[in-house]
């Protein structure tokens, strides 16, 4: 049986960087955030690889309303620490108290402006805490598209390894894509932040 986790039940996270808070924070997603993702995604093939077939193109406040409200998922918005600025978004989905297990998925830094400066590693690395620390899972995956080099050095800097490749799973811009599935374990991460990783 699988335990469900309600909509919005308020986890939020920070993460320091050997004493230092890191600049950017986890809160949790809602209304307010709404218009912000709807100008970052500004064409379908961003949408795709953003969020997969969840949404349809454009997106609008009535998909997000109804995005919000599913169990099982935790919705965050990625947010500067001092002006409080969302700069991204990242959602903990398929989360599975019995087999203790989630997937990360539609994770973005929307504004252009921070993208190379670390802030999704880091945003991954708060998402990490709250699966591992808060929700104690013992595993985390998700599902990148082989072509997207940038975003699968982002996972293997906070530990993911690669599992397999789903040959040609997405069809995009008239061609068939591949995807890579990765993950980590509690215990991979634990070693990780133990040494100082």
């Amino acid at each position: 049986m699988m335990h469900l986790l309600p909509p919005g039940n308020g986890l939020s996270a920070d993460i320091d960087d050997g004493g230092v808070a890191a600049p950017i924070q986890l809160l949790p997603f809602n209304e307010s955030n709404f218009q912000q993702l709807i100008d970052w995604v500004k064409d379908k093939q961003l949408l795709t690889q953003f969020a997969g077939p969840i949404f349809t193109f454009p997106i609008t406040v009535e998909q997000l309303l109804k995005y919000t409200q599913t169990i099982n998922r935790q919705i965050f918005s990625i947010s500067e620490r001092t002006s409080g600025q969302a700069i991204g978004h990242i959602e903990l989905d398929r989360i599975d108290y019995e087999h203790k297990s989630a997937r990360v998925c539609r994770f973005l830094i929307g504004r252009e402006t921070h993208r190379g400066k670390k802030y999704g590693q880091q945003a991954l690395e708060a998402l990490q805490k709250i699966a591992f620390d808060d929700l104690s899972l013992n595993r985390l995956e998700l599902v990148v598209l082989a072509e997207n080099v940038s975003a699968i050095k982002c996972y293997e800097n906070c530990g993911f390894m690669t599992e397999g490749v789903m040959r040609e799973s997405y069809w995009m811009n008239g061609k068939p894509v591949s995807a890579l599935m990765m993950s980590i374990l509690s215990s991979e991460y634990r070693a990780r932040h133990n040494n100082g990783g």
